[in-house]
């Protein structure tokens, strides 16, 4: 799951791809068609803080128990930032490392914000805290095996196609 923007205006087509679940707790990064870069390994249903979806899926996590206070948060650096990238599109390896930087800053600032509150519904917690616990569970007992054509368990940002 991903948002995608093609800016199709320059002679060259920039995409910007945010890579997560959520975009509004997310930046969007420049994608080159052709220059692939690594992302790491592809996440499954399986929490893996080694994959770029589950580090981000702690921060929309975070953001799901209080949203008004967590975009209050995330949305000043969030549009800066993508106002800055607009500007002048950094490499995307570059916006990618930047943006894993900048993601678990949010992610530390959100948990001191939040602190142990949660807004939603009974029932929605109790929803979000089974998906948490079958993601936890699958973590203790399930390696993740996945595939890329840049190198065995890997993925890239990639537009070529191949």
């Amino acid at each position: 799951m991903s948002s995608w923007v093609s800016d199709l205006r320059r002679g060259s087509p920039l995409h910007w791809v945010t890579a997560t679940a959520e975009p509004a707790f997310s930046l969007f990064k420049p994608v080159r068609h052709g220059k692939p870069v690594d992302l790491g390994h592809l996440p499954s249903n399986v929490d893996d803080p080694e994959t770029l979806w589950w580090r981000h899926e702690r921060v929309h996590r975070s953001a799901l128990r209080d949203w008004s206070a967590a975009y209050a948060v995330v949305a000043p650096e969030r549009d800066e930032v993508e106002a800055r990238w607009l500007a002048d599109p950094p490499p995307t390896a570059a916006a990618f490392a930047e943006a894993a930087e900048i993601e678990a800053r949010w992610h530390a600032a959100l948990l001191a914000e939040l602190g142990e509150r949660d807004t939603r519904p009974r029932w929605l917690r109790a929803a979000w805290r089974r998906y948490d616990d079958q993601a936890r569970a699958g973590a203790r007992h399930h390696r993740v095996h996945a595939w890329s054509t840049a190198e065995p368990g890997r993925q890239d940002a990639d537009l070529t196609g191949s």
